[in-house]
């Protein structure tokens, strides 16, 4: 595949990223490269770039895609102390650099990866730093994406040296989500909802390989790692195998598998196998697991990847507007009056039984110790009653309820007014968080003039 703008990629430039991304539905390649500081995105099966730019950061060392709105960019520039992380829009012309104040400094970061249940950046590199999460807040005058920290979390394993963490890699396993990481003294694995570390390869096995690796990436199919060190050959973990270039043909920075990340974008965990090369797009075939991992129903309906879309039709979703109102009219019905079908396809949604009776639930069943239901009235309308000029002690439980559903858990953060989700204009908030305003008395209008 040619690059483009080809002088981007020539004279002295290291492409030092490559990831398979869904960018508007459709598969994507996204590349970085140092020394020409770039950052690209191109459509797989058209070859056509869909965007590319300059770098803020003078080398970029990784790229992640962020799929939120219309799609952005996350780098990571690699330069010691003074390593930094940038955004990107996606949408925007070409050669546009990166957002206005979206850098962040990350002393010595090498690696960025999407998490699409947890909406969270995770970034890895110095042992300093440890690995970061971030959370995207829109703001500003134009609404534009900006980073802000939330944990640092680092390894509690005795006499194991981190020294600068390079490679990553999102790792699916037994249900669980991790995220493996390069270190000098091996490989690590961290879960991502427990928090807790694992010592995944130690260098001792193999010294070469597992001493301070520079990429890594994992096979959900065949979970084998793939390792590189910045020479002409790679590693396969699982195999104990190499894979001899040419001397002096390439130094590979990095290699990836080609499959979807679940990750990352949510969905299955597709393989190269069921790739469509007549589209770029993802086949809507049954997963092997149970139900999502993802909980699908808090998402925009474009950032739905189309076998989510397809069970959502089922559910009489049938477009975005639909989506977006949440009234469709099987939420008229609980779980047990369902069909085996439209319950398959809430298990695609990330809905299990109680879930979907606490959300749609009109009955006794679903009303509170106070005897209030919490949702739409029986009418479709919203309460009546502007809940959000009261205090947190004069709320009912059911309002109570809708507020923490908007990030309002205790008076504390009803008091000050500044939950995460304030940040967003009516428009890009979930149907379900849309609900819970319109219970608390706002409607477009209001909640728009109260926080934009």
């Amino acid at each position: 595949m040619e690059l483009y703008p080809s002088h981007l990629w020539t004279s002295w430039n290291s492409i030092n990223d490559v990831k398979r991304v869904i960018h508007k539905d459709r598969t994507h390649i996204a590349v970085c490269g140092n020394g020409g500081r770039a950052v690209a995105l191109y459509d797989f099966a058209t070859k056509k770039s869909a965007y590319w730019s300059r770098t803020c950061g003078r080398s970029p060392h990784d790229v992640e895609y962020i799929p939120l709105r219309g799609g952005y960019l996350a780098l990571a520039s690699s330069e010691g102390k003074y390593s930094t992380i940038e955004l990107h829009d996606a949408n925007m012309p070409n050669n546009s650099e990166c957002i206005s104040g979206s850098t962040i400094e990350h002393s010595g970061v090498h690696s960025v990866h999407w998490d699409s249940k947890q909406r969270r950046l995770w970034a890895w590199g110095s042992a300093t730093r440890g690995l970061v999460e971030y959370k995207v807040v829109f703001k500003g005058e134009f609404f534009q994406p900006h980073l802000v920290e939330t944990t640092s979390y680092f390894p509690d394993i005795k006499d194991f040296k981190v020294g600068t963490g390079h490679g990553a890699s999102p790792m699916i396993k037994d249900g669980r989500r991790y995220l493996i990481l390069a270190a000098a003294d091996g490989i690590l694995r961290f879960d991502t909802e427990s928090h807790k570390w694992k010592v995944f390869e130690y260098r001792q096995r193999h010294e070469l390989w597992f001493s301070n690796p520079k990429g890594l990436d994992y096979n959900q199919d065949t979970e084998e790692i793939i390792i590189t060190k910045s020479i002409s050959r790679i590693f396969l973990s699982k195999e104990n195998e190499e894979m001899q270039f040419d001397d002096g043909d390439a130094d590979i920075y990095k290699a990836r598998w080609w499959q979807h990340n679940a990750f990352s974008y949510g969905g299955e965990n597709h393989g190269s196998e069921n790739f469509k090369s007549n589209g770029g797009s993802m086949k809507d075939e049954r997963s092997e697991v149970e139900h999502s991992e993802v909980d699908y129903y808090n998402f925009e309906w474009y950032e739905l990847p189309p076998n989510v879309k397809a069970a959502a039709k089922v559910l009489g979703y049938s477009d975005e507007e639909v989506w977006r109102q949440g009234e469709a009219e099987e939420s008229n019905f609980l779980w047990d009056e369902l069909t085996s079908a439209q319950r398959e396809a809430g298990r695609d949604l990330g809905y299990q039984k109680m879930t979907w009776n606490e959300r749609f639930d009109r009955s006794d069943k679903g009303k509170d110790g106070n005897g209030v239901v919490y949702g739409r009235s029986d009418d479709g309308n919203a309460g009546n009653v502007d809940y959000y000029n009261f205090e947190w002690f004069e709320l009912p439980p059911n309002a109570k309820a809708a507020a923490k559903v908007l990030g309002y858990f205790d008076e504390e953060v009803w008091c000050r007014g500044n939950a995460e989700e304030s940040y967003f204009l009516w428009d890009e908030l979930t149907s379900v968080q849309r609900e819970a305003a319109r219970q608390l008395g706002y409607k477009k209008m209001t909640w728009d003039d109260s926080f934009s």
